[in-house]
């Protein structure tokens, strides 16, 4: 799968969290379960969380989602 300027193997054995380390310095767009999405890139992540920089009206804020609040997670795969 070609994820923006890279490409990244999904497997069937991969977790999500595994799927969001390969995301890390992409621009994403995170589905939240309440509907709400968070857009930016993926600047850190770990077992139980993701830090998403913000790249809206409030760039200078930063997020952190917990894992298990997250629906889905889109990102551009082709142009």
């Amino acid at each position: 799968m070609q994820v923006g300027n890279s490409s990244m193997e999904l497997t069937k054995d991969d977790s999500f969290t595994n799927v969001l380390l390969k995301l890390k310095g992409q621009s994403v767009d995170i589905i939240l379960k309440n509907g709400q999405t968070r857009t930016g890139k993926i600047k850190l992540e770990s077992d139980f969380f993701i830090q998403v920089e913000r790249q809206d009206s409030k760039s200078f804020y930063d997020s952190i989602i917990r894992n298990e609040d997250i629906s889905a997670v889109e990102m551009k795969v082709r142009s």
